[in-house]
């Protein structure tokens, strides 16, 4: 779908006497862009995003969104591919969690805290929050940071 809108331009002639002419300019429907403005002669041509782009909303734009990539070196995974119409969806790889989010998924995630020597898991970390350590109570000690061992 186009949304034509008109844009006026002010023409001079020799005379200085002005005219006003109308030109038709289109809003071009999400998953296309502006590959030719209109002319006096034609109207605005559109074409289809790229393999790797995207275009979420109608618009008059000569260029695609690039679309994001989900770097499993960075802890992240693809739970919704790029599409025509809407960018990649990130989620996180397990033992991480998200540290920001966007409005689309998750942008950056975080390898889940281990918990130091004289501690324990208190919680373990899930996809949107990191590991909550305690320390061991008194007399006690955690051989694998979960357990709890009395001191003998």
């Amino acid at each position: 779908m186009s949304v034509p809108l008109l844009l006026r331009q002010q023409a001079s002639h020799s005379n200085d006497s002005a005219s006003t002419h109308l030109f038709s300019f289109h809003q071009h429907d999400q998953r296309t862009v502006v590959v030719r403005d209109c002319t006096v002669d034609s109207g605005t041509r559109c074409g289809p995003c790229e393999t790797g782009t995207f275009m979420n909303r109608p618009n008059g734009m000569t260029k695609c969104f690039s679309c994001t990539s989900c770097d499993p070196g960075l802890g992240l995974l693809t739970r919704q591919r790029c599409s025509a119409t809407s960018d990649s969806v990130c989620g996180v790889l397990d033992g991480f969690f998200c540290r920001t989010r966007s409005e689309t998924g998750c942008s950056l995630a975080e390898k889940h805290s281990a918990c130091q020597h004289g501690q324990r898991i208190k919680q373990p970390g899930t996809s949107r929050n990191d590991t909550v350590c305690e320390d061991c109570p008194g007399g006690s000690f955690s051989p694998d940071g979960v357990s709890l061992k009395t001191h003998k």
